[in-house]
């Protein structure tokens, strides 16, 4: 679980992601533009993974990897 509150957090979030792991991301803590950046970022990184973006409420979203059952 991961709770950016800068966009320089988002490279810890990515490495998780690259180890194959889940990432739940609360984007609360953010403003809304560095929110937005964070979002986008994660976004083209799970792509690239070939992976899928989940809402799971508001400001709230879990990453999967390629591979990685989400249930």
């Amino acid at each position: 679980m991961f709770s950016p509150t800068s966009f320089a957090d988002v490279e810890s979030i990515i490495d998780a992601l690259r180890a194959g792991k889940n990432a739940v991301v609360h984007l609360t803590a953010l403003k809304t533009e560095t929110a937005v950046r964070v979002l986008d970022m994660l976004s083209g990184a799970i792509y690239a993974l070939g992976g899928g973006v989940y809402e799971m409420g508001k400001n709230v979203f879990m990453f999967s990897p390629n591979g990685v059952e989400v249930r």
